[in-house]
């Protein structure tokens, strides 16, 4: 008997500490002196610096810059500069200059028995279009990318000069004997801008409207009437 009132005594002592100690009430007089914390506490640290740097916020306008381009079409290579500067509102104003062959798909060098020398028959000029465009840039998604992303849509129009250099001449020799007309044209094309230091790389893709009439011989009796097409661009920005 008395074994068993010990033990019980024993376990309400244990209840009795168990309790104040969740509670923060004295054993036996049920003051309450401490508050515990809830379980789902959490601590909040303020960081050392700033999470998202305001440097590469996105929506930020283009900066002005010159830069130079090289143009791929299916007459060959190309070379071009551009002049860009903002406008506000996510438009850009761009001053471009370039120059680049024009010429039939189908033309391709063959040996000559004849004269020794591997020729296009048929030819008889080397045609060169150098246009000059003042055109629009618009830059989309610019509130949810990176600035270091600059993706844009563009549209341009402008002069353009037609240079015809006779195929009979060795090339060099051939600008003594010239011709040129001038015409206009445009474009419409997309694009993109890459980095946000200098230089930076940009890339597009237009097509160009160049129309010119009655033509222009690059083969006989087959004259070019439109001395556009598509045309991919690599810029570097400075």
């Amino acid at each position: 008997m008395v074994r068993t009132t010990c033990i019980l005594a024993l376990l309400l002592c244990a209840a009795a500490t168990l309790r104040a100690q969740i509670t923060g009430e004295r054993p036996g007089t049920g003051d309450t002196t401490r508050t515990i914390l809830p379980a789902d506490t959490h601590f909040v640290f303020t960081p050392a610096r700033p999470l998202i740097d305001p440097s590469r916020s996105v929506g930020i306008e283009e900066r002005e810059h010159f830069g130079v381009g090289i143009l791929f079409s299916s007459s060959g290579l190309g070379f071009g500069a551009h002049y860009v500067w903002p406008l506000g509102s996510g438009f850009t104003a761009a001053l471009e200059a370039g120059v680049t062959g024009s010429r039939e798909r189908d033309e391709f060098d063959r040996w000559d028995p004849v004269l020794q020398d591997s020729r296009v028959p048929n030819k008889v000029n080397r045609v060169f279009t150098l246009p000059l465009t003042f055109g629009v840039r618009y830059a989309v998604f610019s509130s949810s990318l990176d600035r270091t992303l600059r993706p844009y849509l563009s549209l341009g129009a402008g002069p353009s000069v037609a240079i015809n250099l006779p195929y009979d001449y060795a090339f060099f020799e051939s600008f003594g004997h010239a011709g040129a007309r001038l015409t206009g044209g445009g474009y419409l094309g997309v694009g993109a801008e890459f980095g946000n230091g200098s230089p930076a790389i940009g890339f597009n893709a237009r097509y160009f409207f160049i129309p010119i009439s009655p033509g222009i011989e690059s083969l006989a009796g087959e004259p070019m009437r439109d001395l556009g097409g598509l045309f991919l661009t690599l810029n570097i920005g400075l």
